[in-house]
C-alpha cells in the first residue's frame, strides 16, 4: 500500500525542490554571463564579440561593408603604474559610458581584456562617416578627466578593418583591424588608422626581423666591445669599461640603433639584456682575475627591463652565477626612464644600491634634466652627453655650461664622466674644468676583449 506524505512536509519538499531549482538556475545565468561579459564594465567580452562577428558576417547576404574597430587606451599602463589599478579601473568604466552612449541598437561594443576594446558597426555608413563617427569617440576620450592626475591625458589609438574588402573570415578581419591598431600607435598614438595591404607586408617583414633576433640570441650572433674611461687627475688610469653590444649577422655587423628599438618594442630587450649583462661580468671578471685589476663594467640597462617584474632576481643571479663583486658592476639608465615613474624608479635604484652596485646616469642634459631629480635620486655617477663637450670648442656660453654641470654634480658629490671626447682642445677643457674622466675616440675606441686585456697589461706594465 502506498504512503502518502503529509501535506505540510510535502509542500516543504516541494518548497526545497523549488529553491534547488532556482539555485541551479541562478548559477546558470552566472555562468552565462561570465562566458559572454566582462566582469568590470559589463560590456561584452571576445569570445561573444567574435561570435557576434562570426553571426553579422553568417547573416550578411548582400555583403554588405562591416566595420571591425580596434582601440586601446594611449600609456595605460603608466596611470595604473602612477596612480593605481583603482584609477585604471574608473578610466575603463568612463570609456565604457562613451561607448554605451555613442553606439547604435544594431552594432557592437566590447572590451577584448585590459585596456583594448572592439566596435562592430554594421549600419550603412561609408569609410568617411564611420570616420568622424570613431573621430568622435577618440575625442572624447581624449576629454576624460582622471581625479588627482592633471599632467596626465588621456587618448587612444583606433584601426579599422572592412568586411568585406580586407576579408571575408572573422579572425582575418580581427587581424587586419589589429594590425590598423598597431600602425595608429607606431606613427604617434591618439589617431584613427584603416587597414591597408601594405600594413600586412610591414607587419611580416617586422616579424621576419623579431625572428632574425631572436635566432641571433639562440645562435649567439651577439658580441660585446668595451670602450675605456679614463681618469683626467694625470694619472690617466681606467676607472671603467663600458660594454656595448653589436650583432654580426649574414647582413653584416648591425649597430645597436637598427636593432635595440625592435628589440624593446617587443620585449625580446629582457633577454638579451640578460645576455649582455651576462656576458659583461664573465669577461670583465676574468679580465680581474688575470691582471688584479681595479676598476669596473658598465652595462646600459633599458627602460623595458627595469619595468620587468624580474629584473632585481635577474641582476642577482649574474652577480652569483658569475662570481662578480656587486661593487664592480656599474648600471647605467638614461633620463628618459625618470619621466615615465619617477617613485618607481628611485625605488629600484635603492633595492640595486643596497647589492652594492653602482648607478650611473647616462646622456645627462638631453632629456629631462633636473635638479630635484638628481637630488632624488640614489646615483654614483653622472655622464655627461657628447652634444655639450661638442660644442666647448665654438661657444663660450657652452663652456660654462659644461663647468655649470660639472660643478653641480660635484656640489651633489657625483663622480662625473665626459662622453664622445674627440679632440685635445676637449680634452683639456674638462681637465681644466675638473671633470673627473673622459671617455671617447680621442682616448679608446670600442674594442673587443682580446685587444681590452693588451690595453689593460700596457696600462699596468704587466710583463
Amino acid at each position: 500500500m502506498r504512503k502518502f506524505l503529509p501535506e505540510e512536509e510535502l509542500r516543504s519538499q516541494n518548497e526545497q525542490l523549488k529553491e534547488y531549482n532556482e539555485q541551479i538556475l541562478e548559477k546558470e545565468v552566472k555562468l552565462n554571463y561570465i562566458s559572454y561579459f566582462d566582469a568590470l564594465t559589463g560590456l561584452p567580452n571576445r569570445q561573444m564579440i567574435l561570435e557576434r562577428l562570426q553571426s553579422m558576417l553568417r547573416l550578411n547576404q548582400n555583403k554588405n561593408p562591416i566595420y571591425i574597430v580596434f582601440f586601446d587606451i594611449d600609456h595605460f599602463k603608466h596611470v595604473n603604474d602612477t596612480l593605481g589599478y583603482r584609477a585604471g579601473d574608473e578610466l575603463l568604466n568612463k570609456v565604457t559610458e562613451i561607448l554605451n552612449r555613442s553606439m547604435a541598437q544594431e552594432d557592437l561594443a566590447g572590451r577584448l581584456g585590459g585596456d583594448e576594446f572592439a566596435l562592430l558597426i554594421q549600419q550603412p555608413m561609408d569609410e568617411n562617416s564611420v570616420f568622424r563617427f570613431i573621430d568622435q569617440i577618440r575625442q572624447s576620450i581624449s576629454e576624460i578627466e582622471i581625479p588627482e592626475a592633471h599632467n596626465i591625458r588621456t587618448s587612444a589609438s583606433f584601426g579599422v578593418s572592412v568586411y568585406p574588402f580586407d576579408g571575408e573570415e572573422e579572425i582575418e578581419l580581427m587581424k587586419c583591424a589589429d594590425t590598423a591598431m598597431f600602425k595608429a600607435k607606431e606613427i604617434g598614438r591618439n589617431n584613427i588608422q584603416f587597414f591597408r595591404g601594405e600594413m600586412k607586408e610591414e607587419i611580416l617583414r617586422r616579424f621576419e626581423r623579431e625572428k632574425q633576433l631572436t635566432d641571433a640570441l639562440k645562435n649567439v650572433e651577439f658580441f660585446l666591445v668595451f670602450q675605456p674611461q679614463f681618469s683626467l687627475d694625470g694619472s690617466d688610469s681606467i676607472r671603467s669599461f663600458e660594454a656595448l653590444i653589436r650583432w654580426r649577422s649574414s647582413r653584416g655587423i648591425i649597430s645597436p640603433m637598427e636593432f635595440i628599438p625592435l628589440a624593446e618594442k617587443t620585449g625580446l630587450i629582457i633577454p638579451i639584456g640578460k645576455w649582455v649583462m651576462q656576458t659583461a661580468c664573465q669577461m670583465f671578471q676574468k679580465l680581474c682575475e688575470q691582471h688584479d685589476l681595479d676598476a669596473l663594467v658598465s652595462v646600459n640597462i633599458s627602460a623595458v627591463q627595469m619595468r620587468d617584474e624580474g629584473f632585481i632576481q635577474s641582476v642577482k643571479d649574474v652577480l652569483e652565477e658569475t662570481r662578480m663583486d656587486p661593487s664592480r658592476l656599474e648600471l647605467e639608465i638614461t633620463e628618459s626612464m625618470l619621466i615615465d615613474s619617477l617613485e618607481e624608479t628611485v625605488q629600484l635604484l635603492k633595492e640595486l644600491k643596497a647589492l652594492g652596485i653602482h648607478i650611473s646616469l647616462d646622456d645627462f642634459g638631453t632629456g629631462y634634466s633636473s635638479l630635484n631629480y638628481l637630488k632624488m635620486l640614489p646615483i654614483d655617477t653622472l655622464k655627461i652627453d657628447k652634444t655639450f663637450v661638442d660644442d666647448v670648442a665654438a661657444e663660450v656660453y657652452s663652456k660654462k655650461l659644461l663647468g655649470d654641470m660639472i660643478h653641480m654634480a660635484h656640489h651633489l658629490n657625483l663622480t662625473v664622466v665626459a662622453e664622445g671626447v674627440e679632440t685635445e682642445e676637449q680634452l683639456e677643457f674638462l681637465r681644466t674644468t675638473g671633470c673627473d674622466y673622459a671617455q671617447g675616440y680621442l682616448l679608446g675606441r670600442p674594442e673587443e676583449m682580446s685587444f681590452i686585456q693588451e690595453l689593460v697589461a700596457k696600462t699596468r706594465g704587466d710583463r
